[in-house]
């Protein structure tokens, strides 16, 4: 092999390297970021804002009653649901700091940079309108709005939105509840 040959099989394998570690970041079956590349986002956008004194808002989305809906239509139907939610969610994340993502199974993540809470409120409200009117399926939606400070991790700001999530789906599901309504709950 020449050294010719030689520089181009190294430049080939860096593209397909490239290739590889962003595909690592990709959700195969929706197209959209995966676990992985959600959990790297979140600490990146968390240490932004806080940086910068700005908004940083989570949202975690559940499809309501998706077992029984991949009962019904097959597995295959589901991933069609999947694609579907995944595509009209996109909307959501607008920014390039933004970032929609499959966070496992049926749960979708949104983290939504630069949003105040009454943003992201009126943003997942239109998010669990828009999936009913334009999908086969409702999804529930809990989300935490902060201006971060150093000492917030990832882990509160996804157990806060989780609480809320489970908060939606004990309401009657097809809706989206904040963390800090819960705050104002626990505290009444």
């Amino acid at each position: 092999m020449g050294q010719q040959d030689l520089l181009e099989r190294i430049a080939q394998l860096e593209t397909e390297n490239k290739n590889l570690r962003y595909q690592l970041g990709i959700d195969p079956l929706t197209g959209i970021a995966n676990r992985k590349a959600f959990d790297g986002a979140l600490q990146r956008e968390i240490a932004r804002a806080v940086r910068s004194g700005s908004w940083l808002s989570l949202l975690l989305l559940d499809i309501d009653h998706f077992s029984r809906f991949n009962e019904r239509h097959g597995h295959l139907g589901g991933d069609r649901a999947l694609k579907q939610c995944a595509r009209l969610w996109k909307t959501f994340a607008r920014r390039s700091t933004d970032c929609l993502a499959r966070y496992g199974g049926e749960e979708f993540a949104i983290i939504l940079t630069d949003t105040d809470e009454h943003t992201t409120g009126a943003n997942a409200d239109d998010l669990v309108k828009m999936t009913a009117d334009l999908s086969p399926v409702t999804v529930s939606v809990g989300y935490v709005s902060v201006i971060p400070t150093q000492d917030v991790m990832p882990e509160t700001l996804i157990e806060l939105a989780d609480e809320a999530l489970y908060k939606a789906k004990g309401n009657g599901r097809n809706r989206a509840v904040s963390a800090a309504s819960l705050v104002t709950t626990k505290s009444a």
